[in-house]
């Protein structure tokens, strides 16, 4: 049976915003595709592509150019926003003469899909070009703060993240804790991790998959939470590296720093996933080498269902 967007089978997401914004940048950093870099054209019209497989979905990423030609043909089509799930809204940073510009935009987009969509897709911006070398020098900080002022008075409240092609790794856990909201499922393995969360006394539990996607996670304290996201996908890079080469990966990881952190492979149908554990407290550590691996055992069932 063929998989359909109107059952729900197939995520469709949408990179939205003006030319040259670093829409299609973004795309090519998901997947991992640098190569593509160097040959990087203005994409006429759209173009869609399968990016990931997420927990048994497909995701279908379309990417609309930008020019202003394009933008009126999508205004002119509600056609192209029929079924979508979810919205990426990407804004240059580093040019805040077309704030306004890509506000405009945006508003008339918002306009044609509360007229037209019977269920409004989740809407994440991405503030792009917010790399690393700069991002703290004041007049990308003074942008940062004229962006989301200028979208304050918007009838929702958005999520803002700052993106860079050359940070892969904030990029994919904004990129997949943003479609965490339109998993039909996710709430059954954010459940699942909370309750070892609190038979642990953990701070902070992630998991990932093979593609350093954010599936599911669970906190007690935001720093928890931010040292699961900056280790994790380091270790998982890591071990996808060794088995790249054919070499063994660790099973377990227990690394000491400003707590415990736990790191465990799991393979579940022939899948890769990896589970991130943060305690603070060093007496804690018995009790999650306890529950364990009774815990991995359970998840797989839970992942195996939610598949």
């Amino acid at each position: 049976m063929n998989k359909s967007f109107e059952n729900g089978e197939i995520l469709k997401i949408m990179f939205l915003g003006l030319d040259n914004s670093g829409k299609t940048s973004i795309l090519y950093a998901l997947e991992n595709a640098y190569n593509k870099l160097e040959n990087v054209k203005p994409t006429l019209s759209f173009e869609t592509k399968k990016l990931f497989n997420i927990l048994g979905l497909d995701i279908y990423v379309w990417d609309l150019g930008g020019q202003k030609k394009f933008r009126e043909k999508y205004l002119k089509n509600q056609e192209y926003f029929d079924n979508v799930n979810q919205i990426f809204w990407v804004i240059d940073l580093q040019d805040e003469l077309r704030f306004i510009e890509s506000i405009e935009y945006f508003m008339r987009i918002w306009e044609l899909l509360e007229n037209t969509q019977i269920k409004m897709p989740h809407i994440t911006f991405f503030l792009h070009k917010s790399d690393p070398d700069i991002r703290n020098n004041e007049k990308i900080r003074s942008n940062v703060k004229s962006v989301i002022d200028l979208f304050s008075d918007l009838p929702q409240k958005f999520s803002f993240h700052e993106t860079s092609i050359y940070a892969r790794e904030e990029l994919l856990i904004a990129f997949s804790k943003s479609l965490r909201n339109v998993f039909p499922k996710a709430n059954v393995l954010d459940d699942y991790l909370n309750s070892f969360l609190n038979k642990t006394n953990s701070n902070a539990i992630v998991l990932l998959d093979k593609n350093i996607l954010v599936l599911s996670e669970a906190k007690k304290d935001e720093k928890s939470l931010e040292i699961c996201n900056v280790c994790g996908p380091y270790f998982a890079k890591m071990a996808e590296k060794l088995r790249s080469y054919t070499m063994a990966v660790p099973d377990f990881i227990q690394a000491q720093m400003e707590g415990w952190l736990f790191f465990k492979s799991i393979t579940i149908k022939d899948e890769i996933f990896y589970l991130v554990v943060f305690n603070k407290e060093e007496e804690e550590c018995t009790m999650i080498n306890q529950y364990m691996q009774s815990f991995v055992e359970s998840l797989q069932n839970v992942i195996k269902y939610v598949l």
